[in-house]
């Protein structure tokens, strides 16, 4: 069985990256990045991939050659979620908006508004007004 100690989400225009380091049943640690790309029609697609951590070196650092290589300007394009909009989402969860209404304003999951939250390290709780305990009066009854 794993157990998540940490999760990270990176949010792009048209894909999310879900990033756990997970801890196995004889503690060692590994990484594990799910990619949900999203296309159209609310239809999604998912690929996963599980790192040792004895190659996470060597990895970074062919992807930084690559990164180099890469032009400019494809790191300029529109993410999912801006930072402002992420910031506006924090704003308004801290003022009391539930999270059902903040995904509804931004056309995403609530699970997305979640996540981003839990990433900031905002705690998640619930807004509802607790139910009022509406009690009844007993008679005495007279002793006969």
């Amino acid at each position: 069985m794993e157990e998540i100690i940490k999760t990270t989400l990176l949010e792009h225009e048209k894909s999310t990256f879900l990033i756990d380091l997970l801890k196995t049943d004889k503690a060692q640690l590994y990484i594990k990045i799910q990619q949900t790309i999203h296309l159209k029609d609310d239809v999604a697609s998912q690929e996963e991939i599980k790192i040792n951590p004895s190659v996470l070196t060597e990895i970074l650092e062919v992807l930084t050659a690559y990164k180099d290589v890469i032009p400019k300007q494809q790191f300029n394009r529109k993410h999912y979620l801006t930072e402002e909009s992420k910031i506006e989402i924090q704003k308004r969860y801290l003022k009391g908006i539930s999270i059902r209404e903040i995904a509804l304003q931004f056309s995403c999951s609530e699970a997305l508004i979640e996540q981003l939250l839990y990433n900031k390290g905002i705690p998640i709780v619930s807004n509802k007004q607790p139910k009022e305990i509406k009690y009844r009066k007993f008679r005495r009854r007279k002793r006969q």
